[in-house]
């Protein structure tokens, strides 16, 4: 297939700021750039910098462009109005030096649509340019804390604008496409999973060890949406039956979990907080234990358990979102939303069952879903299909 160059709108990506924004579009944009050439540029809101200084940073290897550009935000409520209105200028100027300096490209590909698809829709109207679109974003979801029902009604007007004119609709999940066509419009959708470097998330036999104690993992920021308080409270009335288990929390340690935890009555070091780590970090972590288990309110489709699958983990996650997609009976356990209960019974059961779960075949089946040339290779395939229909 014939490189072609592909412009990347992105409303979030992995920034100075905040450097796991979106980092699984980061992902998606080295994937695809095995196959196209990728320049991707995303637009900062940057409290650091005075009102309207912009600074650039540039990131390049092989097929990738990575463009970030800090705007300089005021905390006023005049301050933050001047934003928004620089905010289109400058990255329109962004964008028309980067047709001077590398022509117009054959699609662009926006990632989430609120706010960067605004751009997509100029380049299409002034240029003629046809533009996907990605979503990944959990408003979409039954439940959400931030439902599209409640977003302002301009945001609401511009998405559907944006989801009218795509050629083509990328979700990361059949069920992400059902509720966009629910909410906003309907749309023909082609979902592309989220990516794992199986560099990092394998398996190897050696990791298939006897433990003296059964560990669990769970790894997220940590927030309301991932339910870390009922996911606490059903492994300590797991634990009171089985002392054989042990829980893992790795990613934001926030000290009100820890304090919540010290008061479920269980021995030191039964459950542990492993705070923030390296992507790297977290595939060997995950490596030394035996299930992922997430009990998420809502979710899409989680990296998180797509990569504990390429591990060769078996996972236990709540019914929800794009989840059912991931999971079966050969590499996993669902349970329903807030059923702490059923968590409960579900961290004994896969425990006591753990011998049905072949390691090497569930991470041989995940690696070949979520690896970096199969999901680079499918997008492929669609900026193909969008520049052959014109």
């Amino acid at each position: 297939m014939t490189r072609k160059k592909i412009l990347w709108l992105c409303s979030w990506y992995p920034n100075r700021a905040d450097p796991f924004d979106g980092d699984f579009i980061q992902r998606h944009a080295r994937a695809a750039s095995l196959f196209n050439d990728i320049h991707v540029i995303r637009l900062v809101a940057d409290a650091s910098l005075h009102p309207g200084k912009i600074e650039f940073q540039k990131q390049e290897s092989k097929g990738l462009i990575e463009q970030m550009v800090y705007l300089g935000k005021g905390k006023s409520l005049a301050g933050r109005y001047l934003f928004y209105r620089r905010w289109n200028r400058v990255f329109k100027e962004v964008i028309k030096a980067y047709l001077a300096d590398q022509g117009v490209p054959s699609v662009v590909h926006v990632h989430v649509p609120y706010p960067a698809g605004r751009l997509a829709l100029w380049l299409k109207q002034t240029y003629g340019v046809p533009f996907v679109v990605t979503e990944h974003w959990t408003i979409y979801q039954p439940g959400s804390e931030i439902a599209y029902s409640r977003q302002p009604a301009r945001m609401r007007s511009l998405i559907t604008r944006i989801m009218r004119e795509t050629a083509l609709f990328l979700p990361v999940s059949r069920d992400l496409a059902e509720q966009v066509n629910r909410l906003v419009l309907p749309v023909p959708a082609t979902p592309i999973p989220n990516v794992v470097d199986t560099n990092h998330f394998c398996f190897q036999v050696t990791d298939h060890v006897k433990r003296t104690k059964f560990r669990y993992i769970h790894v997220s920021g940590m927030n309301a949406q991932k339910n870390p308080e009922g996911l606490l409270r059903a492994f300590a009335a797991a634990w009171q039956e089985d002392p054989e288990l042990e829980l893992w929390m790795l990613g934001n340690r926030d000290q009100r979990l820890v304090v919540f935890a010290s008061g479920l009555d269980l021995p030191a070091g039964v459950i542990l907080f492993g705070g923030e780590v390296s992507y790297g970090d977290v595939a060997m972590r995950m490596r030394e234990c035996d299930a992922l288990v997430l009990f998420s309110q809502v979710e899409n489709a989680p990296c998180v358990i797509s990569e504990a699958l390429c591990c060769g983990l078996p996972v236990i996650a709540t019914r929800t979102g794009g989840i059912p997609e991931m999971l079966n009976g050969s590499n996993g356990v669902l349970v329903e939303p807030g059923d702490e209960t059923a968590m409960k019974t579900a961290l004994l059961d896969l425990k006591k069952t753990y011998n049905r779960y072949n390691r090497a075949i569930i991470a041989s089946h995940a690696s070949s879903i979520y690896n970096y040339e199969t999901v680079g290779k499918e997008l492929s395939v669609q900026y193909n299909q969008v520049v052959l229909q014109g």
